[in-house]
């Protein structure tokens, strides 16, 4: 009698794991979740990818995620990357005076929307967490935790320019592929 229990325990416990790691899948395979964002007035915006976009994901509670947050804001409007890269600053766990505090302290152009929907949608559980979507609506990139925007924008993929690459082709550069 302890034997079944122990077996039926073993097979649960391989059968669990097995479910678990078939649902998991490289960033660069994985399809973005559709989902609508929300602005501090109300405004529902549905998510369309650009050729890359950043969704940053912070806390009201993480104190560390703006400096991150800003760096790469800046270091994007540095680059030339500004027309094909687009940030979006998504607020999880957050209530409409926090993001309003947020968005204050903040540089103007610098949105930041709800995301207490979307915080389990994305897997967001640390914060922060950075996420890169392609135009295919594609996840090729996540970080989570301690985010450097010198080394990361340094290692974006760069656009294929020639015409016979771009019907199909993968630029990659570093674990980012688009």
């Amino acid at each position: 009698m302890l034997s079944q229990k122990r077996n039926l325990a073993v097979i649960s416990l391989v059968l669990g794991l097995i479910l678990v790691s078939g649902s998991w899948a490289y960033p660069s395979v994985r399809e973005a979740p559709t989902f609508i964002l929300y602005t501090l007035e109300g405004e529902e915006i549905e998510f369309h990818p650009s050729e890359l976009t950043f969704l940053y994901f912070l806390s009201p509670e993480c104190g560390e995620c703006l400096y991150p947050l800003l760096s790469l804001h800046q270091s994007l409007k540095e680059q030339e990357n500004t027309a094909r890269v687009t940030l979006l600053t998504i607020c999880s766990d957050c209530n409409w005076r926090e993001v309003k505090s947020l968005k204050e302290t903040l540089p103007p152009e610098i949105e930041v929307y709800f995301g207490n929907h979307l915080r389990a949608l994305w897997g967001a559980w640390e914060t922060p967490s950075l996420f890169l979507v392609n135009s295919q609506n594609k996840v090729v990139g996540k970080w989570e935790g301690e985010i450097d925007a010198e080394t990361l924008l340094a290692n974006l993929p760069q656009p294929q320019n020639n015409k016979k690459s771009e019907k199909k082709s993968t630029s990659c550069g570093q674990g980012l592929c688009y």
